[in-house]
């Protein structure tokens, strides 16, 4: 089955789940999501511009969403919601588009500029059977939302994000959470990844060792309670969150820390989805 076919059927699968009161696609730079309706709850995820959503809720001036993406649910405040038709919704879901890849560009949106950042979708389709309800220009870097890359290409992607600060829940080059960078970095290469790292053990195929692994694979490291994961760089080096977007040294056993090299960061599994 195409592609384009099954986003549809997810799309419509979703709908019947959840009755929709409203649609929405973000048309700021980026848009917080709270775990709460409150803005002292914690961020939980991001919208960025292009990115759509249904609005299942309200209270208070808040409105609950639920990602059309990924599914994730959350609180937006109703000042930075941005009202769309339910057909230029599924309009949106069922076109292939274009996804930024400079760490920051400028578009012409309504006739004001707006700078917006790497892996924001703009609606830029060759389907003469998608038409454009807004007035936008954009002269920057992009590529289709649904086109494959190579692993190089991902690495490429990913050098972007080194240094980028940690910040619960986001998912840009300026701040991003464990799994918020690398869901942006695989959806700019082509590929779907859930929001939550926890929801990555079943994504593509089981990697045996480490030994095996290649540019690319994601590795899932237990810290705690927690799951950390990081991609595969080869020659035993390993991209990750840890107070920044960094490269570290990992071997069979996973990450370790200090001069003893304890392993606080155990390998617990490795999955290969290019």
């Amino acid at each position: 089955m195409p592609k384009q076919c099954i986003r549809q059927l997810l799309y419509k699968r979703i709908k019947r789940m959840y009755m929709a009161l409203d649609y929405g696609v973000c048309r700021l730079t980026m848009v917080p999501v709270f775990e709460k309706p409150d803005y002292h709850s914690m961020q939980f995820n991001q919208f960025l511009f292009g990115e759509s959503y249904q609005v299942t809720g309200e209270k208070n001036g808040w409105l609950s969403i639920l990602s059309s993406y990924d599914g994730e649910g959350g609180w937006v405040h109703s000042s930075q919601h941005h009202s769309i038709s339910q057909e230029y919704f599924d309009q949106i879901n069922a076109s292939d588009y274009k996804i930024t890849t400079d760490v920051s560009a400028t578009l012409l949106y309504n006739k004001n500029p707006l700078t917006i950042v790497m892996g924001s979708i703009v609606p830029i389709s060759t389907a003469e059977l998608f038409k454009v309800e807004e007035q936008l220009a954009f002269n920057g870097e992009s590529k289709s939302v649904i086109q494959k890359r190579d692993s190089e290409f991902l690495k490429t992607i990913l050098s972007k994000y080194i240094n980028t600060p940690f910040v619960p829940g986001g998912k840009t080059p300026f701040g991003s959470d464990a799994s918020g960078f690398m869901q942006m970095a695989f959806k700019i290469s082509g590929y779907k990844l859930p929001r939550l790292a926890e929801q990555w053990n079943r994504v593509g195929t089981a990697v045996d060792s480490l030994e095996l692994s290649l540019l690319g694979d994601i590795l899932l490291l237990k810290a705690g309670n927690s799951i950390i994961p990081a991609t595969y760089l080869g020659d035993g080096k390993a991209l990750c969150m840890n107070g920044f977007v960094q490269t570290l040294p990992i071997d069979s056993k996973g990450i370790g820390f200090g001069s003893k090299k304890q392993y606080s960061w155990e390998l617990t599994q490795i999955r290969r989805v290019i």
